[in-house]
């Protein structure tokens, strides 16, 4: 008979197990080398299972070829992200192509070191690094004839299609007075000025008159560059020979 003795019971509290943070999708970002670009905080984007809001970040680039995007100047432990890509990040490319896409992974760590990690992708673009220099207009009688534009000079590579084209304009000296300023006032020509060659009329191959031609193109990175070049018609000489026959009288 157990009547009148005492139980003695023991309860055992269950450890309760720590989730990781969770952190919700990062939308991509586009950046352009030598510019600074800024993922925006992310501390919106997490959660904790446990409640803990006590969190830590660290940012890194996925690949070690990569790291170069993420300098040693970057700070790397906050919700957010600043970085300038270098200017040589994404390299030279003759054709169209002219982004590099990395991956970075965030992980956010809770009080409990539990660590939760997201990928974020950014891709890089290549900065426009200038046009091609064009040359010298050349003329044979009334036909100016543009210089061919040599794309392959263009910092940033060629277009497979770059869409060339010529526009031509003249300052009239006559109704201008400032043809030989800075910037002079253009106005359309007579004739056809949307070809590779124009052809001046009598009144327009003048001392005074100045010829601008405007180049457009897409180089090899997608940049529209406009370049130009100008043309000032020289006066006409005239050689005298004289021949003397005979002593004067």
């Amino acid at each position: 008979d157990d009547a009148g003795q005492e139980v003695t019971f023991t309860a055992t509290a269950a450890a309760i197990a720590n989730g990781v943070p969770v952190i919700s999708a990062i939308d991509p970002v586009s950046a352009t080398e030598g510019t600074e670009a800024t993922i925006a905080s992310v501390a919106g984007k997490v959660s904790d299972p446990n409640h803990d809001s006590s969190f830590t970040y660290g940012w890194a680039v996925k690949a070690a070829g990569d790291s170069s995007l993420l300098g040693d100047s970057v700070n790397k432990a906050l919700a957010s992200l600043t970085f300038t890509p270098p200017s040589t990040f994404v390299a030279d490319t003759s054709n169209d192509s002219a982004m590099r896409t990395v991956v970075l992974v965030l992980t956010v760590t809770d009080g409990n070191s539990g660590a939760g990690t997201r990928e974020v992708t950014v891709v890089v673009t290549k900065a426009n690094n200038g046009a091609l220099t064009l040359g010298s207009i050349t003329r044979s009688e009334q036909t100016l004839s543009a210089p061919t534009p040599t794309l392959t000079d263009d910092p940033d590579g060629v277009n497979n299609s770059p869409g060339t084209t010529y526009d031509w304009d003249i300052c009239v000296q006559a109704t201008s007075s400032n043809c030989a300023d800075e910037n002079p006032t253009w106005v359309a020509p007579t004739n056809t000025a949307n070809t590779s060659d124009y052809v001046m009329t009598s009144g327009e191959a003048v001392v005074g008159n100045r010829f601008r031609l405007t180049v457009d193109y897409t180089d090899g990175q997608g940049y529209a560059e406009t370049v130009s070049t100008i043309y000032i018609p020289a006066g006409i000489r005239l050689r005298l020979k004289l021949f003397l026959e005979g002593a004067l009288p």
